[in-house]
């Protein structure tokens, strides 16, 4: 018996089995009921999202002969030749392999003729986009005054590269990502069908390197029984999709953000070498650090007893995105990445204007509440233990210690009077208003 690939044996047959499309799925459904069937169909979005599939479906329920409330018979001659991709009055064109305006003239010399069978002639034209400019002034004329018994749905990946003035003639339906869970619950009732055993974790790897996309969803599936059999243990389903343990990525997030050089290098030259996928490891980074950053942003969460900067983790996360895009067009990927370990760990520190704030109040306070005495010792006690914690508590940046240095002298000929902390407040106080606009400036 001849194979059948999982994505065609559970490709959807009726509006009922789509998964994670229902609006659009609702808006169809309720204007085939209230026969409200526009001439022209334009659907968008990503690949392997449910356009092609959805558009087969929309020219079956319009040529379907007992159609009921928007559900195709599926027993009909018109359904059975459709779902067969025998049927005469149904013509399926790729639009990316037939892209001159030659192709477009024979569509407009078939629309002369009438249907054979069904009330409608219907042309679905997938990567419409692909038209060239000539085809699409040709199918544009079509679309001005076609007759009453044809009807244009047209699919594309890239709603951009269509003329304005052929998107105004349709009615547009932009189709989203279908999301985490569906995938995630779609997947689970194939494997149950199939009498695959996988775990829930390896079901939750399929989805998230999916993208969004069923078909890739499902063509990971299939790839991982070929090469697993019926039991695939999450080494092997993290070996075929080229993704990292989160352990991996854990151990390097971490390294990256406490600047541990030799550590990150080593974590990925293991990954490197187990041939994992740079992209992907990059974007399970960046997921990584943007929970981080909102769970930081809401929480004040603490990693390791360490309180990240907000803006350094912004700074990682635009760097990491960054370099995605750069990999994608560069030939020699592993350099790249490596460049982008050198830019996170060699990042400029970033002030915590919340704990500079914070320390020079404190000294504030001691300044007022304290009266001092230039021959006493508890005073010169009390100041040199504040500014040590001042030190401990915020001085780690290099321009910060470097004023602290110069003003070394000052512990050993003053006697710490007020004049010499108010010294120390103003210049404090000149780094938190320079850093305060910097942050106005970025915030505009």
């Amino acid at each position: 018996m001849t194979y059948i690939p999982l994505s065609i044996k559970y490709r959807p047959e009726t509006f009922n089995d789509i998964v994670g499309q229902q609006t659009i799925i609702n808006t169809l459904k309720r204007s085939l009921i209230s026969k409200r069937i526009t001439y022209a169909y334009l659907f968008s979005g990503n690949h392997g999202i449910g356009k092609t599939t959805i558009a087969r479906i929309l020219a079956k329920n319009i040529t379907c002969q007992n159609n009921i409330n928007a559900q195709a018979c599926n027993k009909c001659k018109s359904c059975i030749n459709i779902s067969n991709s025998k049927a005469l009055d149904i013509i399926e064109i790729d639009g990316a392999s037939n892209t001159s305006i030659d192709d477009i003239r024979l569509i407009k010399d078939n629309i002369k003729y009438a249907p054979n069978y069904t009330k409608f002639k219907i042309f679905i034209i997938d990567e419409v986009h692909m038209l060239s400019i000539n085809a699409f002034n040709a199918l544009l004329k079509m679309l001005e005054e076609p007759p009453k018994y044809i009807k244009f749905i047209f699919a594309t990946t890239a709603i951009h590269k269509i003329p304005l003035t052929v998107i105004s003639r349709c009615q547009h339906y932009h189709f989203k990502q279908i999301n985490f869970k569906h995938i995630k619950h779609q997947l689970y009732k194939i494997s149950k069908q199939e009498g695959i055993n996988i775990s829930n974790n390896g079901l939750s790897n399929i989805s998230l390197a999916s993208h969004g996309s069923m078909r890739n969803a499902i063509n990971f599936l299939d790839q991982i029984i070929s090469f697993s059999g019926k039991h695939p243990s999450i080494q092997n389903i993290l070996q075929i999709l080229g993704l990292s343990s989160d352990i991996y990525i854990k151990h390097l997030l971490y390294s990256l953000i406490t600047r541990n050089i030799k550590k990150t290098l080593l974590i990925f030259h293991n990954i490197y070498m187990n041939g994992i996928d740079i992209i992907s490891l990059l974007e399970r980074i960046s997921i990584k650090i943007r929970n981080l950053y909102v769970k930081f942003y809401i929480n004040n969460y603490k990693v390791s007893h360490t309180t990240y900067n907000l803006k350094d983790l912004l700074y990682i996360l635009t760097t990491t995105i960054n370099t995605i895009n750069a990999i994608m067009t560069s030939n020699n990927q592993k350099l790249i990445f490596e460049l982008y370990i050198f830019k996170i760990i060699d990042r400029p520190k970033i002030y915590n204007i919340i704990d500079i704030k914070n320390a020079i109040t404190r000294i504030e306070l001691l300044t007022h509440k304290t009266s001092y005495n230039h021959n006493s010792k508890e005073n010169y006690i009390s100041i040199k233990s504040i500014l040590i914690k001042l030190k401990n508590d915020i001085c780690k940046q290099n321009n910060i210690k470097y004023k602290l240095n110069n003003l070394k002298p000052y512990f050993n000929k003053n006697k710490y009077t007020n004049t010499f902390l108010e010294k120390i407040i103003k210049i404090f106080s000149n780094d938190i208003n320079n850093l305060q606009a910097f942050k106005n400036n970025e915030n505009n």
